[in-house]
């Protein structure tokens, strides 16, 4: 029995549909006896919930141990107390700040509501000297058994809402290694759904404002904060001598420790999605031990987004290795930016090889087409060239290998030559795929990229359209204008030949939405409306493929460039 409750106990006790006081009360799952009055009432109780009761569990919290002192709020306090938010980034925030906190020189308990989270549940009051492990957070606790006590403590994580992206189904038969497709999906934080709703509300009532050309003027510290918690999680120190257990068990605690420092010293706004599954974290941290010369992928079109200081910093100065950044892409922007781009990052990391590649290289295309306000088209008829890049990439290779062996040669007996192994690291959609396919001199490898997975595009179609001039670009027509006259309008296209888009109505990232489903036929199946989501989603994907061109400087680009 006790060896079915551990295992019950992970990895949460909602999936289970029942909770049981037994295990809650136990701190490592495997009592068989309770051992205290409080888990025996429970167990005895015969508790239904208070189906009265409104709201979002997960945004409640609950106040325990109040002193009878505080009777600000309700009056004569009952020694405790629910607490309802607006949102639940609020909840977790008062969680953070408040659980164990001194309100009139008494240390309060601040749990999340579990009433109707946990089928089941029953009360159970907080003793002097043991408390309940919290429920809401259980799903961590399978990281921690047989842990010291000294380590970190679960409770003192953050709740938070995983989105789970691109889930695959799971093999009806599992082979003898026990295949997991849905091992290294995307896990983010989840959105609230009053978050989505506000967003999707802005999108429709606010006025696209065009913004200067310096707004896309960005250096890396605008991006990135070298040496705050903000910095790559880090593989704890391991060796052969360890098993497989031990060492998964030390980088769970890290990556556990990793989060908790960021959501206890950051709010939710101030952060934007970064990866919650440690696996990919284990990928990188493979990809890094075993590269002799790691290929740093970034987009041209914003390579400070892609290139984080910390990773280089790690890289070149702990692990002792060459980085070799390559600014990918670069058919996508007009050459002065490369080479500022190329200039910026020489200049700031002198230590650093920078490439240039691409694989659809242009033919007579000069800067001036790049900045034509028309959809721009990265494939070309005809027979295919090869890709400008792999060259420089080979010397810069070679160089650097010739050095390292050199430097070897002195310290171990044999060398095998012209073995090297090189590791690709990047951000989704910066092109690692086509940088292999350029070098190989055909396709071999190919991705998507999960656009069809942003909950609300809309906010990022109007950040899109206050630094490019989608109207001009997609030649839009705004929706208002349907409802004009016939007449009118036929005067006006007779005036105007539509050349020009209209200009008389003000512009929202919904309406874009709208013009341009309409101009595409995007429509919803039942009330054949413009499908404005699918007209967003279709605007992204012209975004990343390079026809609508958006790319970010370095600081003082547009100066530089004015003398």
């Amino acid at each position: 029995m006790a060896g079915d409750n551990k295992q019950r106990w992970a990895p949460l006790a909602v999936e289970y549909g029942a909770y049981e006081p037994l295990m809650a009360g136990s701190i490592d799952g495997t009592d068989t006896l309770p051992h205290d009055h409080g888990v025996v009432r429970a167990m005895q109780a015969k508790y239904r919930p208070n189906k009265q009761v409104q709201g979002d569990s997960k945004k409640t919290l609950f106040v325990a141990r109040l002193s009878h002192n505080t009777t600000e709020v309700t009056g004569r306090s009952k020694g405790y107390a629910f607490v309802e938010f607006k949102h639940r980034r609020d909840a977790e925030s008062a969680f953070l700040k408040a659980h164990k906190a001194f309100i009139n020189d008494v240390q309060i308990l601040v749990e999340y509501e579990c009433e109707r989270a946990l089928a089941g549940w029953t009360p159970r009051r907080f003793e002097p000297q043991v408390v309940a492990p919290s429920q809401a957070r259980v799903d961590l606790q399978h990281a921690y058994e047989n842990v010291p006590e000294s380590s970190l403590e679960t409770e003192d994580i953050p709740f938070v809402d995983v989105l789970k992206v691109n889930e695959q189904p799971l093999p009806q038969r599992l082979g003898s290694r026990n295949y997991n497709p849905n091992r290294y999906r995307l896990h983010f934080e989840q959105e609230s759904k009053e978050d989505v709703e506000e967003r999707k509300q802005q999108a429709r009532t606010v006025p696209i404002e065009p913004l200067p050309e310096t707004v896309l003027e960005v250096a890396v510290e605008d991006i990135y904060k070298p040496g705050s918690v903000l910095d790559l999680p880090r593989r704890p120190v391991w060796d052969y001598h360890m098993t497989k257990a031990e060492v998964e068990k030390n980088e769970e605690l890290a990556f556990r420790q990793y989060l908790k420092d960021i959501y206890t010293q950051h709010s939710t706004e101030e952060l934007s999605f970064f990866e919650l599954n440690l696996e990919t974290w284990r990928q990188l941290w493979r990809v890094l031990e075993i590269s002799d010369v790691l290929l740093l992928i970034t987009d041209v079109r914003h390579p400070v987004l892609h290139f984080s200081p910390a990773l280089y910093k790690y890289v070149a100065e702990e692990l002792k290795k060459h980085v070799v950044l390559v600014l990918n892409k670069i058919d996508l922007v007009p050459p002065e930016v490369v080479v500022a781009w190329r200039h910026y990052f020489l200049s700031k990391f002198p230590e650093l090889d920078v490439i240039c590649f691409t694989s659809y290289p242009k033919l007579e295309e000069g800067s001036q087409a790049a900045k034509e306000v028309r959809l721009r088209s990265r494939g070309h008829k005809g027979k295919r060239r090869s890709a400008v890049g792999p060259e420089e990439l080979f010397k810069v290779i070679e160089s650097l290998y010739r050095d390292r062996a050199l430097h070897l040669a002195q310290e171990v007996e044999e060398v095998i030559p012209g073995v090297i192994t090189i590791g690709m690291v990047g951000h989704p959609n910066v092109g690692k795929s086509s940088i292999i396919n350029g070098i190989m001199g055909k396709k071999v490898l190919c991705c998507m990229y999960p656009i069809a997975q942003v909950r609300e595009p809309f906010t990022i179609v109007g950040y899109l359209a206050q630094r490019v001039p989608l109207v001009e670009i997609l030649k839009l027509k705004h929706p208002a204008e349907e409802y004009e006259s016939k007449e009118q309008l036929e005067e006006e296209e007779e005036e105007a030949q539509i050349t020009a888009p209209s200009t008389t109505h003000v512009w929202t990232a919904w309406d874009i939405c709208d013009a341009w489903a309409k101009q595409c036929g995007y429509l919803t199946a039942k009330a054949a409306r413009p499908d404005s989501h699918r007209a967003a989603n279709s605007i992204l994907r012209l975004a990343t493929d390079g026809k609508i061109s958006m790319y970010f400087r370095p600081p003082g680009f547009s100066h530089e460039k004015g003398h």
